[in-house]
């Protein structure tokens, strides 16, 4: 069996855009849950603070749920934003495997320096630039590392 990237991608892909549709729909149902309770929470407030037949302490079990909700909508939040970033990982792959990545990414222009021998000859910065199709950098300092191994000359 010989392995091919561009269908790994693709397969990766598909799952990552299946978890995300699967954490919008948990996202959509804890949200509403959330607000229900919310809702069910003032509601019992009014009527304890209208009578007497219910006491401050009925309103702790809202409470509680409210904040176990809270805390399972905030991991489906983190795994929404886990998928969102590999979809975004994978197509990009896929753009450079499909040669389409030209003009998509970063281009690097703020680290060509104006005077380097071969940066410019070499298409080391800007559009369609080496620099655009190999930075996966998400930090400055990555970028400069990035730049900095593509001005430097090859050791013997």
């Amino acid at each position: 069996m010989q392995y091919d990237p561009k269908t790994q991608y693709e397969e990766r892909l598909a799952h990552y855009e299946q978890a995300l549709a699967e954490a919008t729909r948990k996202d959509d149902l804890l949200a509403n849950l959330r607000l229900t309770v919310f809702v069910m929470a003032i509601v019992q407030g009014i009527v304890i603070w209208q009578s007497a037949w219910l006491t401050v302490w009925t309103l702790l079990m809202p409470l509680v749920v409210f904040v176990a909700l809270m805390v399972a909508h905030n991991v489906v939040l983190q795994a929404k934003t886990r998928a969102c970033t590999a979809i975004d990982w994978y197509q990009q792959g896929l753009a450079r495997i499909e040669d389409r990545w030209a003009g998509t990414g970063n281009p690097g222009t703020d680290w060509q320096p104006p005077d380097h021998p071969y940066a410019y000859d070499l298409d080391c910065f800007g559009k369609g630039s080496l620099f655009e199709l190999l930075c996966q950098a998400r930090t400055r300092i990555g970028e400069a590392r990035l730049a900095d191994w593509l001005l430097q000359r090859a050791s013997k």
